[in-house]
């Protein structure tokens, strides 16, 4: 018999069993408030979004002749059922109350526009044709502050990929503009 004082031999009872990897999730993400806010655009893209607007008839990312921010919004006249369209590789919403930006419609009606939001998958999330109702501020020079809540845009919080801002008609529009976009958190 081997002497008490001499370690074992390891065998399957006595061999120290290494931690094993769990499906942990990461550490939770910081959570806006007061008003904070993630900007789509402002004089530029920003955060992540690029810019995929398709059916239009022209377009200017940056025209320097109306904004509510300096420097300059983004202009754009849409082809039947065009958007203004915002791209991301995934975007969590989870974190913001609404989407919001200014908007100025050039004497248009607002129900010419849709929001419409969708997954990084590209399946269809929600959309809210605009009006009046939609109008937090009026604002100098035909400018209109619109929002809208992602409890309509996003009812089940999934990661979005592409954001539009579109047109609801078969036929072209005139130019409109668009400044500040972003998602506000509570």
């Amino acid at each position: 018999m081997p002497p008490t004082n001499t370690p074992l031999p390891p065998t399957p009872t006595n061999t120290p069993i290494p931690p094993t990897p769990t499906n942990t999730p990461p550490p939770p993400t910081a959570t806006p408030t007061g008003g904070a806010a993630l900007v789509l655009y402002d004089n530029a893209f920003r955060n992540g979004f690029s810019d995929g607007s398709f059916s239009t008839v022209s377009k200017n990312a940056c025209d320097t002749t109306t904004y509510t921010s300096a420097s300059c919004s983004y202009a754009v006249a849409t082809g039947p059922y065009g958007a203004l369209s915002f791209r991301h590789a995934g975007v969590d919403t989870g974190p913001y109350a609404r989407f919001e930006f200014t908007m100025r419609p050039n004497g248009q009606p607002l129900s010419n526009y849709a929001v419409a939001f969708y997954s990084t998958r590209g399946a269809w999330l929600g959309e809210v044709v605009l009006g009046q109702s939609r109008v937090v501020a009026t604002l100098p020079n035909g400018w209109v502050r619109v929002a809208v809540p992602l409890s309509e845009l996003n009812p089940g919080a999934a990661l979005v990929g592409e954001i539009d801002i579109s047109s609801t008609r078969s036929t072209q529009l005139a130019k409109v503009n668009f400044d500040d976009v972003r998602l506000v958190a509570p």
